[in-house]
């Protein structure tokens, strides 16, 4: 099951303090699946910041315009070409690949690039539906589910392998850094690759997933022993 989140209660997900251990080193990677209520309206799907800081962040968000926004402090890339739907499953993906190049993309394809100057530092803390500096905003308003962060570039045709529904754990695994399905009713959502749990604020719901392409039993997933011990995710994810 996904999680929905309720704008005007103010619900998200994130990590406490500075326990993330990746640092934002260029290049990197941030993508979910997004199911929103209503469009037009600026909301965040994923944040890495610093939570003592109003401007050092990444946002991977959607705009004004119903466009994925790959966000960095001094420049923002904008999907284009397709438009996603109120009510429906989408899946959007920012790549930061240097300090003068960010992509967005939506669904795989759409993909707008921004070359402007802009870098970040001191980022510790995830957030998942509002951004993740000191002063929170953009809460998002409707779904997300499949979260990952990787420490890589994704290429144009992983972007496309992802839209199609394929778990992250399919592409680049031993870069993923963060990956949280967000499929199970439990209290705290678990990164699978760190073991990180990620609090609430506010008391987001359950509600249908989209459908993934998870690993079979075959397939072979080492993740920290961390992420095994407790992890109610593991034991689905293994089978």
């Amino acid at each position: 099951m996904a999680y929905r989140f309720v704008e005007g209660s103010a619900e998200a997900f994130h990590t406490r303090g500075t326990e993330f251990a990746f640092d934002g080193t260029l290049p990197f990677s941030m993508a979910t699946w997004f199911n929103k209520d209503a469009l037009n309206d600026t909301q965040t799907l994923m944040s890495f910041a610093d939570p003592g800081s109003t401007t050092q962040q990444i946002n991977l968000r959607l705009d004004t315009t119903n466009a994925v926004a790959a966000n960095a402090p001094g420049g923002t890339a904008f999907s284009s070409t397709v438009i996603p739907t109120s009510g429906s499953w989408h899946h959007a993906l920012g790549v930061w690949a240097t300090s003068t190049s960010r992509s967005a993309y939506l669904n795989g394809g759409g993909k707008g690039t921004n070359t402007d100057s802009a870098t970040s530092s001191g980022m510790t803390r995830i957030r998942l539906g509002v951004s993740a500096d000191s002063t929170p905003f953009g809460f998002w308003d409707g779904m997300l589910a499949e979260c990952a962060i990787w420490d890589v570039e994704i290429t144009d045709d992983e972007a496309l392998i992802l839209a199609t529904g394929v778990c992250p754990l399919f592409v680049r695994p031993e870069n993923l850094v963060l990956y949280t399905p967000l499929i199970r009713a439990v209290r705290f959502p678990i990164d699978l690759m760190g073991g990180l749990i990620l609090n609430d604020n506010g008391t987001p719901t359950v509600d249908d997933h989209p459908r993934i392409i998870y690993p079979s039993r075959r397939h072979i997933i080492t993740p920290s022993v961390a992420a095994i011990v407790g992890n109610p995710y593991y034991y689905y994810a293994s089978q």
